[in-house]
This record gives C-alpha cells, structure tokens and sequence, in this order.
C-alpha cells in the first residue's frame, strides 16, 4: 500500500465517523481509551492530528461469560492557541445471562451497537487563561466531585499563585460515562434495582454550577523572591524548598445541582488541601458540607500515595484513601451525581454507597514491553457492606498495542456467594 493511498484512507475513515456520529448522538460506554495519547499528524502541511483505536475484550462470571469491542476516532484541529476536538465512534456487547438483542440487529452476535459521540468541543489555551466550550470530559478542580462527560462551558484563569476554575454544565443520561449504554455496570449487572444516580433524559434535566479557588505556595514564593546577579545558582536551594514544603496546595469549592430532573436541588461547599509529608507521603484532603433535602451531611475525602522508585528503573506506588458520609440529617446518603467515583471494576461504587474505603499497589516494570500489576481494594462500610479485590495485569507492545488481564473478587451481603470476574482486554491505537 503506498503512503499515498494510505492517507486517503485515513481521511475517508475520518469522514465517515464524524457523519455517523452526527446522526446518533449515544453515548459509548466508558473504557481506558488511549486515543489522546496517539494523536499525530495527517500531513506537515496542515495542522490536523488524529488517531484510532480499535478494543475487544472477553470475560467470564460466575453465571455468564461477556464480550465487548469498540472502535474510536478523535481529529484534533490546532491553530496558535485555539483547538477543536472530536471523538466518536462505535461500541457494541453482549451478554450471556440473557438480555434481549437489539432490534436494529436481532440476529447479530452483540445484544447492543451503538454509533456514538465521546467529545466535541472547542477549546482557547494560553497558558494563564483556558476556555473550553462544547461537549466534553470535565474535572473541575477539586479532588473528586465532577469527573463526567457534559455539556459545558469550563474557565479556568490563573492570577499568580491563584487560580480560578468555573464551570456550568449539563448531562445527559444517554452521553454520561454510566448512562442508558455507557459503563459496563450493563454487562456486569450483579445486584437488580440498584440505585444509581442517573442524570436527565434532556439538555437542562441535570445541571450544575461550581466556582473553585485554589492556591499554590510555590508559585507565591516565586514570584516574591527579588532577582539579582546571583539568581542563577538558586536553583538547587529552591528545590530543596519545594521538597520541605509542606502546603503544597489549598482552596475553596462551591459546587450547585439543579434542575427539573432532581427532586431537590444540592449545594456542596468546602475547602481542599495538598500535604507534603513525611516520608514522602502525598496527602490529598477535601471536606464539603452536603445541603440537600433530607440528606445532609459532610463529606470527608482523603487519600494517601507514596512512591517507591527502583535503581533499576522500576516503580511502586501505594494509594490509600477514605470517601465517608457523616450524617447530619438520619440515614442520608451522598447525592452529587456528576463524580463517577467507579470504585471497584464491577461493582462501581459510588456516592450513594458512602462510606467507602480503598487502596491501590502499583508497579511498573522496565522493558520494552512496559509490564505492570496493579491491585485494588475498596470496602463499603455500610449497607451492603461490598468489598471488591481486582488484579489487574498488562503489557504495551511497540506502544500500539496494550493488553490487559483483570481478575476480580467480590462479596457483598447482597449476594449468597462470592462472586468473581476473569476478563482479558486487547487495545490497538494509532
């Protein structure tokens, strides 16, 4: 195949996603998508960038086996500081236990294809002011409240040692990381009727507003130090300072849900804060106060991570860390619906199955193959009382294809037995 047929075909691919997925606007399910990360190039000539990636993956149950592939396409167009990002794609799964085959494809091996849209936005950077307008990932700035696929518009505007992030969004339940099609909770399925917080069927069900302030120590001790003819032998006094820091950030969040979808509108605001510890403990904290009807109560949040690198260019890193609910109003429950805490890979605890504890042990081997093990543990303490263990295990090869093992185990007194999940997943970008 010569190189030019070849970006002929790149760009007849690219063409053909964006029309599907301008005509069917369904969400796809969320998964560990590495398109970003892949972005290059169609010619030196003219500043687009793309990439491609195809998944599938197999995976066994106690009472099921599962299957699901995926296809994505993200096109980025770059001009100085302004930037327009499109991702779309194709999703489609099954599952043995029973579920009803899509009319559109009754005798087709999947139960479920679905055309869809992952983002579509515009996006202003330079540097100290960015502005994202149109369908995106969203984080505000905090450590946990909003992690979701949304409408919106994002401000972000840094002024020295402060920055200023606003946000005004809205979701949709068939776009949302868990909505009508996305997240695997539809193939997994393991406790019926669970409650799950489920956003609008329309643009303006399901919104919220959040204003973040945070602040950075550091930055406030660049800018106060006075340059003189010695200032060039100051860098290694500075970073000993940043290692003895030991604020390393702090803010205030106010964060709002509101909308005809909700029965009661919810205010959260709080304060955050980053620590350097000793040992070389990162320690990441939030407390916010839940104003809702019924159901309030402080949020506590607090994670603990250490890494330990290796001389031989190998790297451990431990995570420890506590999301709880402290009742003010009896038996209340967390209610922010935009966070997707997804704690555990089946079982996906979230806000509504506060308090929940957990923790994570990575390592990264060296080679060419980028091997890894990670192990996950959460544990709700109430309720149900789940606990979840996952291993996951993976391999990068020339860095297009990623292979991942996952094995997990689950108890819960919502079951009589002990439930398990064996799953492989093959993942090729370019």
């Amino acid at each position: 195949m010569t190189l030019k047929l070849f970006s002929k075909i790149k760009i007849l691919l690219i063409l053909i996603v964006i029309v599907i997925s301008t005509f069917s606007l369904t969400a796809q399910p969320d998964c560990r998508t590495e398109v970003v990360s892949h972005l290059s190039p169609i010619s030196k000539a003219f500043p687009l960038r793309w990439a491609a990636e195809f998944a599938i993956a197999q995976g066994w149950m106690n009472d099921r086996d599962i299957t699901n592939a995926s296809i994505y396409l993200g096109v980025e167009y770059t001009l100085s500081n302004h930037t327009i990002y499109f991702e779309g794609g194709r999703k489609s799964w099954r599952n043995s236990l029973g579920f009803k085959k899509d009319a559109d494809n009754p005798d087709g091996f999947f139960q479920k294809n679905r055309f869809g849209l992952r983002e579509a936005f515009y996006d202003f950077d330079n540097k100290k002011t960015n502005v994202k307008i149109g369908f995106q990932t969203l984080k505000i700035n905090d450590y946990f409240l909003v992690d979701e696929r949304v409408f919106a518009i994002n401000f972000v505007q840094k002024i020295g040692a402060f920055k200023l992030n606003m946000a005004v969004a809205s979701g949709i339940k068939d776009l949302a990381r868990m909505g009508s099609f996305c997240g695997v909770k539809y193939i997994y399925n393991t406790i019926r009727q669970r409650d799950y917080l489920m956003l609008g069927d329309a643009f303006g069900e399901t919104n919220f507003a959040s204003v973040v302030l945070s602040f950075d120590p550091s930055k406030a001790k660049e800018s106060g130090k006075s340059e003189d003819e010695f200032s060039e032998f100051n860098e290694f006094s500075s970073f000993n300072e940043e290692e003895k820091q030991f604020l390393k950030e702090s803010g205030l969040v106010f964060y709002y849900e509101f909308g005809s979808g909700y029965e009661f509108t919810k205010f959260y605001p709080g304060v955050f804060a980053e620590f350097q510890l000793p040992f070389k403990i990162i320690a990441k904290t939030e407390a916010l106060v839940q104003i809702a009807d019924s159901n309030n109560a402080i949020i506590p949040y607090i994670t603990l991570k250490r890494s330990f690198p290796w001389k031989s260019r190998q790297n451990t890193t431990i995570k420890v860390g506590y999301v709880g609910k402290i009742d003010i109003d009896k038996n209340a429950h967390g209610y922010f619906s935009f966070s997707n805490l997804f704690m555990g890979e089946v079982m996906r605890m979230d806000a509504y199955d506060l308090p929940i504890v957990f923790s994570e042990i990575k390592h990264n081997f060296p080679g060419k193959l980028k091997p890894y093990f990670k192990f996950r543990s959460a544990t709700q303490l109430t309720d149900n009382k789940t606990n979840e263990f996952d291993i996951y295990a993976g391999i990068k090869i020339i860095n297009t294809f990623k292979l991942t093992g996952i094995f997990s185990r689950i108890t819960s007194e919502a079951f009589t037995d002990v439930r398990y999940l064996a799953r492989i997943e093959l993942r090729v970008t370019i």
